[in-house]
Order: C-alpha cells, then sequence, then structure tokens
C-alpha cells in the first residue's frame, strides 16, 4: 500500500510584525496588514482577547501577532501605545 504522510497540527511558533488596518478593539477583534521580510503579505483578522487593559488599538498602529495553534487564530500580544 501507499503510505502519505499527514501532518497533525503543526506547533511551530509563529510571530509576525503587522499593521492595523482597522480599530482593534479590546475583547474583540479587528484587521492588520501581515509584513513578512519587510513586505505586507495581506490582511488578516487579529484578535485582541488578551491582556486588554489598554483599551482599543488604534488603526495604523504597529503590532507584534502570534498564530495559536490551538485557537486557529492570530492574537495580538503586543502594540505601541496610542497617541
Amino acid at each position: 500500500g501507499q503510505r502519505v504522510a499527514v501532518l497533525l497540527g503543526g506547533l511551530d511558533v509563529v510571530f509576525r510584525k503587522a499593521v492595523a488596518t482597522s480599530t482593534v478593539t479590546a475583547s474583540g477583534t479587528g484587521t492588520a496588514n501581515i509584513y513578512v521580510n519587510g513586505a505586507s503579505r495581506g490582511s488578516v483578522t487579529v484578535y485582541y482577547d488578551w491582556m486588554t487593559a489598554g483599551g482599543n488599538i488604534a488603526n495604523g498602529s504597529a503590532l507584534f501577532v502570534r498564530y495559536f495553534h490551538d485557537q486557529d487564530k492570530w492574537v495580538v500580544v503586543g502594540a505601541e501605545c496610542g497617541p
């Protein structure tokens, strides 16, 4: 018979730089462009559902996002301070 490799939930830690393209609401979501090697690679939904005491994140803010495989989503783990 033929054998086929099946990847069951790769767990590589993926951090990316991003820039918010909408307001990212505390305990909610927003959109952001992901950057790889300094170039935008397109828009994703980002979730701001952890450590949200700083309130909403303004459109245009620089972000650090991490892909959480267990939740299957990009989560904001850092953001520049607002004005």
